[in-house]
């Protein structure tokens, strides 16, 4: 619960604007929008000069030639003419965006987390591989919630969807192999379950290891 909330508080808090700009002399101009309805509604125009994000210039290696703005809560403009603006960018110029970023997963959280207390509640001894079945709805839970804050680059948030999306489809196959054994349904299985989660294991160790030295990325 708490690294959900901490997963939709970086969703709330940044919004993701989605500006793709180049380098030329130095300075990083306009070149697309993500958002273009945005763009009109505070008048930025392709072309224009972003001098700062979030109150800091844009910092990047000396050969990178295009860059995105993922997320942001201000940028500072220069125009053709050469004035200056600061946008500050509000969620409720976004409000698709604040739906699906924020409000469906946290109404998606609440639902499964319903659910577990109840089935822990009510159902500890009449439903088989209890525990097995809470661990997948949460984890599902908890990878959709991740999905905003791995989209701004948050390093726990970039972890959690590269394990989370193959640990709920392990949790599932292992809690329907339990659930087929108590009704007595006998079958073989081609992957030992232990070798699903060490799978599990080695892509989380993988992750991390990218995350120290970015250069091993794909």
């Amino acid at each position: 619960t708490l690294v959900i909330v901490y997963m939709l508080s970086i969703s709330f808090r940044f919004p993701l604007i989605g500006i793709e700009v180049e380098r030329v002399h130095n300075g990083w101009v306009i070149k697309n929008f993500t958002y273009p309805e945005w763009a009109n509604l505070n008048d930025v125009e392709k072309g224009e000069t972003i001098l700062e994000v979030d109150n800091k210039e844009i910092e990047t290696g000396k050969d990178t030639k295009e860059y995105m703005i993922r997320s942001a809560n201000s940028i500072l403009l220069e125009d053709s003419q050469g004035n200056l603006k600061t946008i500050q960018i509000k969620y409720s110029e976004l409000p698709y965006q604040f739906l699906h970023a924020f409000i469906i997963p946290l109404v998606y959280f609440f639902i499964n987390l319903t659910l577990s207390i109840y089935l822990y509640t009510y159902k500890r001894k009449t439903f088989q591989s209890l525990g097995i079945f809470i661990l997948f709805i949460l984890t599902v839970s908890l990878t959709y919630s991740s999905v905003g804050a791995s989209t701004r680059l948050d390093n726990l948030g970039i972890f959690i969807i590269s394990n989370g999306l193959i640990l709920s489809l392990i949790l599932l196959i292992h809690f329907l192999c339990n659930y087929l054994k108590s009704l007595s349904i006998h079958f073989t299985f081609i992957v030992n379950k232990i070798v699903l989660y060490g799978f599990t294991c080695i892509v989380g160790i993988l992750t991390l290891c990218e995350m120290v030295d970015p250069l091993i990325r794909p």
